[in-house]
């Protein structure tokens, strides 16, 4: 049920159909050269002739084509000038077409053709990447790639969700953070640990309103902002993030994610191998996330961002400088020579984590 998962699984399998394809295209073109040379000492032929004639053939072999589909989300699209490629999904809520054979020209007429179909409310264009929605709320993505032999448009179109007014509990939880007011939402999750929400309604306008809701509810404390998250913490240690997802096509317009303050007690520091090799913090307050004899994860608390670059320096002292590790103001990783990797997060609220592994253990 995450959608976010499910976005980058998906994203993950069209790669991979992408690579295997590219391979096979490459292992058949190799073995054809080797097929040309028996069959040239064979027969004595030409071989320019016979590399041609059966790379022709192997290329076209490999070369597929599709016909435009007839079905809801395609109707709402021109189609492209070319019919090489593949169809990759296709459902009722979404569409995902891989066009060869165009020319960069040919994508931005393309792009024009989109826009005099609808498809031009929130629309972005970065490089070679064109986003827009149209008046009904489906999202269109196209990507233009340029490979060393051929050029692909990626064409994605999906579905708005509907699932109806947003029912808002009264819950531990859910009484922490003001409700979003949404006419078409959902609580995926609720329990004392965690909240997911999931809002398909939001505007800008009304992201950036219900932002400032958060900010009058407490969450500004060690609080981070980027392009697509506000993530913070108030003062009784719930966190929060909220993930702006107006261009992802799992259709949800903004993921709500609250958690509460994470239960912590009195350590008990292992003895193993493998954590013998990281220096023990001041404090023995937090709590053991994972313990195993080849990796360990635990959370400290009651540290300051300036304890905690306190204790990388005692890290660093102990040798997790091997290779290429990176250190910042909140994040550290690096190598030992015992081929242990660790890294050490700030996360907020004082609370630092630190994860060591050695799968050779």
């Amino acid at each position: 049920g995450d959608t976010i998962s499910d976005s980058v699984y998906s994203d993950i399998m069209l790669n991979w159909k992408k690579i295997k394809k590219s391979f096979s295209i490459r292992v058949s073109i190799a073995l054809v050269f080797i097929l040309a040379l028996i069959v040239f000492w064979s027969v004595g032929g030409s071989p320019i002739n016979i590399f041609q004639n059966l790379f022709m053939n192997i290329s076209n072999s490999f070369t597929e084509t599709f016909e435009w589909p007839d079905t809801e989300l395609s109707r709402l699209l021109p189609q492209p000038a070319s019919n090489k490629g593949e169809i990759w999904d296709i459902d009722d809520e979404k569409l995902r077409i891989e066009v060869n054979g165009l020319s960069i020209s040919q994508f931005e007429a393309y792009i024009i053709k989109c826009k005099e179909n609808g498809f031009t409310i929130d629309s972005k264009r970065e490089g070679n990447t064109f986003r827009a929605y149209n008046d009904d709320h489906f999202y269109l993505e196209l990507k233009f790639i340029d490979y060393s032999d051929e050029a692909e448009l990626s064409i994605l179109l999906a579905a708005p969700k509907d699932v109806g007014v947003l029912q808002w509990p009264n819950s531990e939880l859910t009484n922490v953070i003001p409700d979003p007011k949404s006419s078409n939402g959902e609580i995926t999750l609720n329990d004392k640990e965690k909240l997911w929400v999931l809002v398909y309604d939001f505007s800008e306008s009304k992201y950036e309103l219900y932002l400032n809701e958060i900010k009058n509810y407490g969450f500004i404390v060690d609080s981070e902002t980027n392009s697509i998250t506000y993530e913070a913490y108030n003062e009784s240690g719930y966190h929060i993030t909220i993930y702006d997802q107006s261009n992802q096509y799992d259709w949800s317009e903004i993921f709500i994610v609250l958690e509460a303050p994470m239960d912590m007690g009195v350590l008990r520091w292992p003895n193993t191998k493998l954590v013998k090799q990281i220096p023990i913090p001041k404090t023995d307050f937090g709590k053991i996330e994972s313990e195993s004899g080849s990796s360990f994860t635990v959370y400290i608390g009651d540290t300051s961002i300036e304890e905690y670059a306190e204790y990388v320096d005692a890290c660093m002292e102990k040798g997790f400088t091997e290779g290429s590790y990176n250190r910042e103001e909140r994040e550290f990783y690096g190598d030992n020579s015992y081929d242990s990797t660790i890294s050490v997060d700030y996360i907020g609220f004082n609370i630092m984590k630190i994860n060591i592994y050695n799968y050779d253990y």
